[in-house]
């Protein structure tokens, strides 16, 4: 390895370290980011595993196969709406509008228990409308909160919480729909 390369790259690692090394030092400092970023995952995680293990229930409940594209098209626009409706609600206190989606999720979540594909789908519709708005709103928040020289790599901290959360409850959910 010719010298000059050598050097680039302990130079690009000194620097991923640093960015590292930075990043978790301002998660430490900031409890507050870190828990949003958390909670936010969670949700998410809560809704987006709702919606994975849902489309296999849906056939199972009488769905027709051809109706399943439909649905979760429509299921999806549910996620759309809810980002869309954010500006409208700037001036509400963002543990207000966390109570309201942890609630709109938990309930549309809950819609796969009644065994009907039609209040399966409008739960579907539900879970997405109330993550998209609390990502839409966690997002704003956060930026608000993030250094501009830190941002990006904060954000996909925010996503790797996401992951992390994911990989602890797909097990767990999957066990509590298996009983279903």
């Amino acid at each position: 390895v010719p010298a000059t390369q050598e050097h680039s790259n302990q130079k690009t690692g000194q620097q991923i370290w640093e960015c590292v090394r930075e990043s978790l030092l301002f998660l430490f400092q900031n409890s507050k980011a870190a828990c949003l970023m958390l909670w936010n995952a969670f949700v998410g995680a809560i809704a987006t595993l709702f919606s994975f293990f849902m489309q296999a229930q849906l056939p199972l409940a009488g769905l027709p196969e051809g109706l399943l594209g439909p649905a979760l098209f429509v299921i999806g626009l549910g996620g759309a709406a809810g980002a869309k409706l954010v500006p409208y609600c700037s001036n509400w206190k963002y543990r207000r509008i966390s109570a309201v989606c942890i609630s709109g999720v938990l309930l549309g979540s809950l819609s796969v228990l009644t065994g009907s594909p039609f209040v399966m789908c409008f739960g579907g519709f539900m879970t997405g409308f109330f993550d998209d708005f609390l990502q839409v709103r966690s997002d704003i928040v956060l930026n608000d909160m993030l250094p501009s020289a830190q941002r990006a790599t904060l954000v996909s901290v925010s996503s790797f919480c996401f992951s992390i959360i994911m990989i602890f409850m797909s097990p767990l959910v999957g066990w509590i729909f298996s009983l279903l």
